[in-house]
């Protein structure tokens, strides 16, 4: 009975806890995913300036 009374609290203790730790890493893959959309927008842009100048210079 004893195993049984400590196996409950720590099943409670870890619903919240695994709960946190999905949002944490949903949040984090969420700012990957901006940082590289947007870096990659960044590096679009410089190699259109670029063909852009380029094009101008031809």
């Amino acid at each position: 009975m004893s195993t049984a009374k400590t196996d409950g609290p720590q099943l409670t203790q870890a619903a919240p806890y695994t709960g946190r730790c999905i949002f944490d890493a949903w949040r984090v893959w969420l700012d990957i995913n901006f940082f590289s959309y947007m870096l990659t927008g960044m590096v679009h842009a410089l190699y259109l300036r670029v063909q852009g100048l380029g094009g101008w210079k031809a």
